[in-house]
């Protein structure tokens, strides 16, 4: 376990500002909740009010506490009124960066909302609507991962009334394999999703996460393996950065040729991840995650770039339940989106660590109340100290 503390009085810069706007203290909590899961929360916190974000980055918990203690300190005493300052000052160059700043202005949006009485949607623009429709994705609940296994929980997200699903499919699947390998080792996945298929029917979204397993060659080859399964999208077939880029438009032609849709960046950071993806014509869906791309009004700053290159946004969201109003609120923000991902029943704490708060689903829809404050939620701290920290870090232990 990690442990660390950063707290200070408010410095005579901030002297105008009222007590109740200054960030007085930032804590910050990692607990494991499945054996291969564990989520990050942070909490900022004034006089008046406690805001949270979550910061989740899978095995890299170590690291997001590494960068708060680099760069908590300098955020202690700041108002929360300068958003945009404070924005700017962050760091987002890497990954557990992005995961701690992203987090920190989730939990300055909830404060502003709370401090506002209102939803955080109407703080960062509007809430245009309380229905976001969601997919579930069953892939960490199903810890059977034979395609019977897979059926099994699409049957029981289907019960539920979801009418769309994701799986990732591939663990047999190394990215240094040869192509051969590759195409022998692709056919376990492939039967899963032919059976996940058979179960749901024809007539619901079916998408299929690669986690970036395949080379640009094996690509091209799973776009043909799969083409006969109606899939709506394929997503993040392999390693994104500037030398894959052709790759990955070539595979986007090659889906969109068996009408699939080609999905990804999941982990870019800031609107200027996305850039060479968007010219080059990479993806038909990009699914910035409101715990990397900068928080929520970057997140719909990202909706808008988006917009000007015809792509669709359809949030990543598969960890914790603050990270999840919060993409379900951004959502709300704009008149349409495409689907919100969701995590399906990987654990109970997604509900038990916010006290059963979360907003309801409801055929496979996210329900919001249009009269909620702040993201609607607050950590239930009594479960979270049963839990095995992962890292912990609170100001309230300073000596």
């Amino acid at each position: 376990m990690i442990y660390c503390h950063f707290s200070r009085a408010g410095s005579a810069e901030f002297m105008n500002e009222t007590t109740s706007q200054r960030i007085d203290a930032i804590d910050l909590r990692g607990v494991k909740v499945a054996p291969d899961t564990s989520w990050i929360f942070v909490s900022v916190k004034t006089a008046d009010q406690v805001g949270i974000g979550e910061a989740s980055l899978l095995d890299r918990d170590a690291e997001v506490a590494a960068v708060a203690a680099q760069y908590s300190e300098q955020l202690i005493g700041q108002p929360v009124s300068s958003m945009a300052r404070i924005f700017t000052s962050l760091p987002f160059a890497t990954l557990p960066e992005a995961s701690f700043s992203s987090a920190v202005m989730q939990a300055l949006c909830d404060i502003d909302a709370r401090t506002r009485q209102c939803s955080v949607a109407a703080v960062v623009g509007e809430m245009q609507r309380t229905v976001i429709p969601a997919y579930a994705n069953i892939n960490r609940a199903t810890r059977d991962r034979t395609p019977d296994g897979f059926a099994a929980t699409a049957r029981q997200a289907a019960s539920e009334g979801y009418t769309a699903f994701k799986i990732a499919p591939f663990d047999e699947v190394q990215p240094d394999m040869d192509r051969k390998e590759m195409a022998a080792a692709a056919v376990a996945g492939c039967q899963r999703v032919a059976r996940v298929r058979e179960v749901v029917g024809d007539n619901v979204r079916l998408m299929v996460d690669c986690h970036w397993r395949f080379s640009p060659q094996g690509s091209l080859d799973l776009v043909d393996a799969l083409s006969e399964l109606s899939l709506h999208w394929l997503e993040c077939p392999m390693v994104e950065n500037d030398d894959t880029l052709d790759s990955i438009k070539a595979v986007r032609d090659r889906a969109n040729g068996v009408d699939m849709l080609l999905a990804g960046c999941e982990k870019s950071i800031l609107q200027r991840g996305f850039d060479g993806f968007l010219k080059t014509g990479a993806y038909d869906v990009m699914m910035p995650d409101v715990k990397y791309a900068g928080g929520p009004h970057e997140m719909l700053e990202i909706e808008k770039l988006f917009g000007r290159y015809g792509v669709e946004f359809s949030p990543h969201n598969p960890t914790g339940p603050v990270a999840h109003v919060a993409s379900a609120q951004i959502c709300a923000a704009l008149p349409d989106s495409g689907l919100l991902e969701m995590q399906f029943r990987e654990t109970e704490l997604f509900d038990q660590i916010v006290g059963g708060n979360n907003p309801p689903v409801v055929d496979g829809n996210v329900m919001l109340d249009s009269d909620t404050r702040g993201w609607g939620l607050a950590l239930d701290t009594q479960v979270l100290d049963e839990l095995e920290q992962t890292v912990r870090w609170s100001s309230e232990s300073a000596g």
